[in-house]
């Protein structure tokens, strides 16, 4: 892969996370306690994938990807 399409990919991973702590935060107010914990965990299931199988693998094999501001994906 070249650096220019990890860059696309990479930034779309970004952009990700303003819309997964949105959703978070918006699971937070189901009622039910079961669903809410189950949609809890799915959405950390999809966070933990796209930052430990997406930019972290990027991050290693690109690192100026990595914003200056923040450290690498952990």
């Amino acid at each position: 892969m070249d650096e220019e399409t990890a860059r696309k990919i990479y930034d779309g991973a970004l952009a990700l996370d303003p819309l997964l702590v949105n959703l978070g935060q918006t699971v937070d107010m189901i009622e039910d306690e079961a669903l809410r914990r189950q949609f809890r965990r799915a959405v950390g299931d999809v966070m933990g994938v796209v930052f430990a199988e997406v930019m972290h693998p990027l991050e290693r094999q690109f690192p100026n990807l990595i914003p200056a501001k923040e450290g690498p994906a952990r």
